[in-house]
C-alpha cells in the first residue's frame, strides 16, 4: 500500500514540475477574483504536502515540507529560462500551502495511523 501512494505522490509531483515549466496557461476561477493564480499554488502545494504526510512519521514531516518549498524555490528560479515568469509571490503560496498542511498533518493523519505504521517504513 505504501508503494502505491508513494508512486501517486510522485506521479503528482512530477504533474506538478511539468505544469509548472511549460507554456500551459491556467484557467481562471473569476474575473473579479485577482490572486486565483495564488489559489492554484496554495492547493497545489498544500495537496502534496497533505499527501506525503499521511505516510510519513509526524516526528519527519518537517523534512517533507523543507524538500517541497525547496522544490517550488527551484522552479520559481528555472522558469524564466523556460519562457514563464519566476514569483516571488508564487513561493510565498507554495510555502503557505506547505505550512498549512504540515500543521494539520498533525492532527489529519488518519491515513497514517491506520495504514502506515512506523514499524512499516
Amino acid at each position: 500500500m505504501r508503494l502505491f501512494w508513494l508512486t501517486l505522490g510522485w506521479a503528482m509531483v512530477i504533474t506538478l514540475i511539468f505544469l509548472s515549466l511549460a507554456q500551459i496557461q491556467a484557467p481562471q476561477l473569476n474575473s473579479e477574483f485577482i490572486a486565483a493564480d495564488k489559489l492554484y499554488h496554495f492547493i497545489a502545494y498544500f495537496g502534496l504536502m497533505f499527501w506525503f504526510a499521511q505516510i510519513t512519521p509526524p516526528k519527519n514531516r518537517w523534512f517533507i515540507g523543507i524538500n517541497l518549498l525547496t522544490m517550488s524555490l527551484l522552479i520559481e528560479i528555472i522558469q524564466p529560462y523556460t519562457g514563464r515568469n519566476g514569483d516571488l509571490y508564487d513561493l510565498l503560496a507554495n510555502g503557505l500551502g506547505i505550512l498549512v498542511a504540515w500543521l494539520i498533518s498533525f492532527k489529519a493523519d488518519f491515513l497514517y495511523r491506520y495504514w502506515f505504521r512506523e514499524s512499516d517504513l
